[in-house]
């Protein structure tokens, strides 16, 4: 009980926080809500399922890569290696960590650039996916922030924020596609480490 009220609780304050810092600017007038990346899908599987893969080792090694460190806290890492043999501080999405979820509903984590854009790097921006029943299967909505915040805070850096967010436009739909497959193909390897699709 008490944990499912401190979550509940941080997730409320990180959710209004995002709100705020997305309507209201660093001088305090009202602004748009600034950019985001905005992608969607239907998974044909239950909320749970898809919450599983999206919050555990097991989950997501069956369809985005083999290799993680997930630990559903607040706090927690959410790290994915996409090239887990590279050198240390370019395998993935290292360093970031879990920063509030609802159980089956939403998750939402901090976020860093590709190791190609080494002073996006060293920030982080934030995601949050959200999930909700759709007939027999799932749909599942991400969200990315925080660009215009890295772009004024970091204007020195701006065209190399400009090439993250055009990168994540098409990374995210890459993933969403994958979760996807999941549960129309199965895993995505097979006993033996082979891809399959």
């Amino acid at each position: 009980m008490r944990n499912s009220f401190l979550t509940t609780c941080c997730t409320l304050i990180f959710l209004g926080t995002l709100a705020a810092h997305a309507v209201i600017g660093d001088t305090g007038n009202a602004s748009p809500a600034g950019e985001t990346i905005d992608v969607e899908t239907i998974v044909h599987a239950s909320p749970a399922d898809v919450w599983r893969a999206l919050t555990t080792n097991e989950g997501m090694q069956e369809f985005l890569t083999p290799a993680t460190k997930i630990e559903l806290r607040i706090g927690g890492p959410y790290e994915i290696y996409f090239a887990p043999d590279g050198p240390e501080g370019e395998r993935g999405s290292e360093d970031c960590v879990v920063l509030s979820y609802i159980p089956h509903e939403m998750l939402s984590f901090n976020w860093n650039a590709p190791p190609h854009l080494p002073n996006a790097r060293e920030q982080h921006t934030w995601v949050v996916i959200r999930m909700e029943p759709n007939g027999d299967g799932t749909r599942v909505h991400l969200v990315h922030l925080g660009w215009d915040d890295m772009k004024q805070r970091f204007p020195e850096h701006s065209e190399e924020w400009d090439e993250a967010k055009e990168y994540f436009e098409m990374a995210w739909a890459y993933v969403l596609n994958a979760l996807v497959q999941r549960f129309k193909q199965g895993p995505r390897w097979d006993d033996h480490g082979e891809m399959r699709w």
